[in-house]
């Protein structure tokens, strides 16, 4: 018999303690957020099948040539993301997708990427992939000093909710 998958509740935040500190602070702002979302890209397969992702990377980057063609675009690696290369960190994979998204569009210009590069937030579990990786991204930058904790708990909430909401009119 197999046991019950029991997903670490820190996943996907960044490993320094005082930095995940804050990303579960700015995680608890917005998990309880519905999802808004008109459709995504998605395989029929992953509905048939209902088969567990190996990780976040998989889930998020690797299906969707929208994501890797920008990151591709912005000199990231496709080895980097982890396509074609099994050894690759999948965390690292979707720090750069965070990273260079922000570097790419802005905050407040990602908006547009929730359709393309975050499609599928139908899934609650790419949805819940979105934010902690949001979450972890926005941490980094209060730990480094470069926006205080109030600002990122905005951000956050701005990414994971009003930003859709205001864009899909609703």
């Amino acid at each position: 018999m197999t046991s019950p998958l029991s997903l670490h509740p820190d996943r996907l935040f960044p490993a320094d303690p005082d930095t995940r500190s804050i990303a579960r602070r700015l995680y608890g702002e917005v998990a309880h957020l519905p999802i808004i979302s008109p459709h995504g890209h998605t395989d029929p397969e992953w509905w048939a099948t209902d088969a567990p992702f190996g990780n976040a990377a998989e889930l998020l980057i690797h299906p969707d040539h929208y994501v890797f063609r920008m990151l591709y675009s912005q000199g990231v690696s496709l080895e980097a993301l982890g396509i074609g290369n099994a050894d690759a960190d999948p965390r690292e994979g979707m720090r750069l997708f965070r990273e260079q998204t922000t570097e790419t569009a802005g905050f407040y210009n990602t908006v547009g990427f929730n359709d393309d590069t975050r499609a599928l937030l139908s899934i609650p579990a790419r949805h819940d992939v979105a934010q902690r990786v949001d979450c972890g991204f926005l941490a980094r930058l209060v730990a480094e000093h470069r926006m205080e904790e109030w600002e990122a708990a905005e951000l956050a909430v701005d990414l994971a909710y009003n930003l859709a909401k205001k864009a899909y009119k609703l």
